[in-house]
């Protein structure tokens, strides 16, 4: 990694990572689905999209966090910093940070390897069924596939993390790191969760933000028709914008579809029936009726 600002040669970082937070408006969420698309960028990313209810009010308060919560979290990130690597004895670094005095050489340290306990375990492996039954379903939206592979291996990574500050959060527990209980893998079944519902809230806010008016219209007409289906031919009649551009409609339709806000229902008409086929019907998925003021936050 090059650094021309100080003139220096390349660095290359043995174990390169970054964290991120960022926030963003809700009606600029469109400028993300038209800058990456479907390139699998968004799908890593873990949305939160509170609903108003859950911040703060915006009046005084003195309230503040107290001084032995502050001591505590400072003891718990202290006793997290405080565990030693692991010296690796079969792997030798060139690392000048690690090289002992004489050797030339010195013993790469690297992070303890866990596991989980029998009852993490079986914790995990219920719980990793249940997300693939939601992948293979007929029924799942195409759209929400990449966010649901990765969130695998983030609901590991969140189990893992909720075990340590477990593991830091009592003082009695013994100095080596042990394996990811089962109580941290419920807790980080939720927390995964919560970011698959707001995932699909946020999937859907662009589907109104980043096309057109259209289709939010849609969305806004079901909400407060308190619809969870409709077909297109009600659509037309009560929304005029769609009777001059017979094309708008089915443009709308297919990016909330894509968005997974609605979904088409197949329907088996009886052999023989007489009168004109019904336009299709729509299904709208639940949280894309619930106002944003109402939606929960998972």
């Amino acid at each position: 990694m090059p650094n021309p600002r100080r003139g220096r040669e390349g660095v290359v970082p043995d174990d390169p990572f970054i964290s991120v937070i960022a926030g963003i408006q809700p009606n600029r969420l469109g400028v993300l689905a038209t800058e990456f698309g479907d390139d699998g960028f968004l799908d890593r990313l873990l949305f939160c999209y509170p609903s108003p209810e859950a911040y703060p009010s915006p009046h005084w308060t003195d309230a503040e966090v107290s001084e032995v919560i502050e001591k505590e979290w400072e003891r718990i990130i202290n006793r997290l910093h405080s565990v030693p690597m692991v010296v690796d004895q079969k792997t030798q670094t060139d690392d000048p940070w690690t090289v002992t005095a004489g050797s030339g050489k010195a013993k790469a340290p690297r992070p303890h390897l866990v596991a989980f306990t029998p009852g993490g375990k079986r914790a995990w492996v219920a719980w990793y069924d249940r997300h693939a039954d939601e992948m293979v379903d007929p029924d799942f939206p195409a759209s929400r596939g990449g966010r649901w592979s990765k969130m695998r291996s983030y609901a590991a990574r969140i189990a893992l993390v909720l075990s340590r500050l477990k593991w830091a959060s009592d003082p009695s527990s013994p100095d080596v790191v042990g394996d990811i209980d089962e109580a941290s893998v419920h807790h980080a079944v939720e927390v995964a969760e919560y970011f698959k519902a707001q995932g699909v809230r946020v999937q859907q806010e662009m589907a109104g933000a980043s096309h057109d008016s259209d289709s939010q219209a849609i969305l806004e007409w079901a909400r407060r028709m308190k619809l969870s289906r409709f077909r297109e031919a009600e659509v037309r009649t009560a929304l005029h914008r769609f009777r001059d551009d017979p094309q708008a409609l089915p443009r709308a339709i297919r990016k909330l579809e894509a968005a997974g806000a609605i979904r088409r229902v197949d329907e088996n008409r009886p052999p023989g029936t007489r009168g004109p086929k019904p336009t299709p019907l729509y299904e709208v998925h639940p949280l894309a009726l619930i106002p944003h003021s109402e939606a929960p936050d998972n």
